[in-house]
């Protein structure tokens, strides 16, 4: 008679598939408890890094850095408001010039300027002379178009806010084309 325990395979299957399922209910429960704790995944990231690593043959990976919005104050300042009867003509100063920044300041400007209003724009210049004079010098015909041209250096970037006809959008003039960065 045979007193030593046989292995049973069906056991061994059982115990492996519970161990997996707890670890993954614990990594979850770890990854939850640190999201609502506000703890950074720095120690995911290491850890990530690690077995990468072990994988690699012993040359850790550096973790790529998540993006994340600029904080910093924006620069800018109106130089122009003008609104009759819900219709608006708005111009910026500013000294930003990414894409993601003048997405932020027109954020910005939008939720504070679109309220009752049905049709307005908003356009950013990055020098306070041609921000108050563009309009102006644009339509006068005796401007020569080689001033009109050095005002046109100094145009970033303009929302169109149109309500009726469905179009609000930031754009930015490229060499010969319009990039639109966002649409709201």
């Amino acid at each position: 008679m045979n007193l030593v325990p046989q292995p049973n395979p069906n056991r061994a299957a059982i115990a492996i598939v519970t161990m997996v399922i707890l670890g993954g209910a614990g990594i979850y429960a770890l990854k939850w408890y640190a999201k609502a704790s506000g703890i950074t995944s720095s120690a995911t990231v290491t850890a990530t890094a690690s077995v990468t690593a072990a994988k690699t043959g012993g040359q850790p990976i550096p973790p790529t850095p998540t993006p994340t919005p600029d904080l910093a104050p924006l620069n800018y300042s109106i130089v122009s408001n003008t609104t009759v009867d819900g219709k608006g003509q708005i111009e910026v100063y500013t000294t930003e010039t990414t894409d993601a920044r003048l997405i932020q300041l027109n954020d910005l400007l939008v939720a504070q300027y679109s309220p009752g209003s049905s049709n307005f724009s908003i356009d950013y210049f990055d020098d306070k002379t041609a921000a108050a004079t563009y309009w102006a010098k644009e339509n006068d015909p005796t401007v020569s178009d080689a001033v009109k041209s050095d005002l046109h250096n100094h145009y970033v970037a303009g929302m169109i806010y149109d309500a009726a006809a469905g179009l609000k959008q930031l754009q930015r003039p490229n060499a010969e084309t319009v990039a639109v960065l966002k649409t709201y």
